[in-house]
């Protein structure tokens, strides 16, 4: 999972570094391990913790990976599958 202001500043499209799901207004630097997402009706989703950005990342553009540090989203397990949508809400509970 990966915020799209993040993406923004390094002059990134969704969906470039494969994440799977980009986020718009959810600061996700504040989001924990064990904290539950909801997406839409059915979805949810566990924070796992941080993604670590690995040497991919220098092959879509030289430098990325370290720019990326502390800043590549997060892992999550999903909990409950189902249909998501671009638009749908997203919650966490903390």
């Amino acid at each position: 999972v990966m915020d799209r202001e993040t993406l923004d500043q390094l002059g990134l499209r969704p969906g470039q570094i494969k994440e799977n799901i980009t986020t718009t207004g959810l600061d996700l630097s504040q989001a924990s391990p064990g904290q539950v997402f909801f997406i839409g009706e059915q979805v949810t989703l566990e924070i796992v913790g941080p993604c670590t950005p690995c040497g991919k990342m220098d092959a879509i553009r030289p430098g990325l990976q370290q720019l990326l540090k502390g800043r590549r989203g997060k892992l999550a397990m999903v909990i409950n599958g189902g249909p998501i949508k671009v638009g749908d809400h997203i919650r966490i509970e903390p």
